[in-house]
């Protein structure tokens, strides 16, 4: 018997804080070179909110985030403000 699956499209708001200072020209021109062509800090607050939504982080202080290092290094927290259902798929 094959499942009945039903598509579902969901949203989770993610707030994401940053140490402001420490995304100096410099970090963000050697981020640009090495990862992605972000030119804010709310590109990079996007960025890394959507690898938390994913799963990709887990929000740990002191979690190694690839291109940024050590989290709690650069100010860079999370907070899970809930999920909800916006529609169900066709």
């Amino acid at each position: 018997m094959v499942p009945d699956f039903k598509p579902f499209i969901v949203a989770r708001r993610v707030s994401v804080a940053v140490d402001e200072s420490k995304f100096t020209e410099e970090f963000l021109s050697e981020y640009r070179k090495d990862f992605y062509p972000f030119q804010t800090i709310d590109d990079h607050r996007e960025h890394l909110a959507i690898l938390y939504a994913r799963g990709v982080l887990t929000g740990w202080r002191d979690e190694f985030i690839e291109g940024y290092g050590p989290a709690s290094e650069m100010g860079i927290t999370f907070m899970d403000d809930g999920s909800e259902v916006v529609e169900q798929a066709a």
